[in-house]
């Protein structure tokens, strides 16, 4: 559960810190919430390991990155299949 989260809170704060704009007069901002969205994105990733690692006891390392590989797989996937 904790890795899956690692990998699900990140990526719910990105999207809706890039999708608060729409349309073509917003380019400019979208483009910058990219950025920052990005950038944050990573930031809580790192965080949420950092936390994860120094925070529970006892503690499955496997299980923890096979939740946030599964989660990035589902991520992967869902994309796929909503481009084709």
């Amino acid at each position: 559960l904790s890795g899956g989260m690692i990998a699900f809170v990140p990526q719910a704060y990105f999207a809706w810190r890039v999708f608060q704009y729409s349309g073509a007069r917003f380019a400019e901002q979208i483009a910058r919430a990219s950025y920052a969205g990005e950038i944050a994105k990573f930031l809580l990733t790192v965080s949420g390991f950092a936390l994860v690692f120094a925070l529970l006891r006892p503690l499955e390392a496997w299980a923890v990155f096979a939740g946030y590989g599964g989660m990035l797989i589902i991520k992967v996937t869902g994309s796929w299949l909503l481009l084709r």
